[in-house]
């Protein structure tokens, strides 16, 4: 989250100070070795529901009121979702836990924030981009086992599709982006057949 004066705070400003953002990422995500239905893990489902959620509600509201002192009218709000957040799949001894009703939750944030801005006429634009899995350092702080040979996004498809949707015209907003990898290994009889 961006701090507010000193390095604390909620990072609100007063009205007339300079600076801020016209264009938030939020890519907040983390995830927990879990079940929801395991004993004593109540720390651990409300840490993804203060990052996943709250932290993202918290930033974008803060940016868009920065927005508003500033007297922007064309910022730009990013939400790095996910997949899951569209559609929950059944994977075999491994629970997407809390994380993927924490994603559900951005994609209807999205919808909900995308009204907000314009029933208070602003241009302001707000995308969901939904990757399927990618390469990042959530595998590496040991709360999901890496999926071995699972073809992977890289964090760099993410960013220029981010890049991409920031750099539309002022006409034309991208609500929601899927991204998925596409296999490189499959053999051109299995793809003839499946034509």
């Amino acid at each position: 989250m961006l701090p507010g004066p000193g390095g604390q705070g909620d990072g609100s400003r007063g009205p007339g100070q300079e600076g801020g953002a016209d264009v938030l990422i939020n890519s907040a995500g983390i995830v927990r070795k879990i079940n929801i239905t395991d004993e004593g893990n109540s720390d651990d489902v409300r840490a993804i529901l203060d990052v996943n959620v709250l932290g993202v509600t918290w930033c974008t509201r803060q940016m868009f009121i920065s927005l508003q002192c500033r007297n922007v009218n064309d910022g730009h709000v990013v939400f790095i979702n996910s997949v899951v957040g569209h559609h929950v799949p059944a994977v075999k001894d491994f629970s997407l836990n809390m994380y993927a009703p924490s994603k559900h939750v951005i994609t209807a944030l999205t919808e909900i924030l995308r009204q907000e801005f314009n029933k208070k006429w602003t241009k302001t634009k707000i995308t969901s981009v939904s990757p399927g899995v990618v390469d990042t350092e959530i595998f590496e702080s040991g709360s999901w086992e890496y999926p071995s040979g699972m073809p992977m996004l890289q964090s760099a498809d993410v960013a220029d599709a981010v890049s991409y949707c920031i750099q539309t015209p002022p006409n034309v907003q991208i609500h929601e982006l899927i991204i998925k990898v596409k296999p490189s290994d499959v053999s051109k009889k299995s793809s003839m057949h499946s034509s």
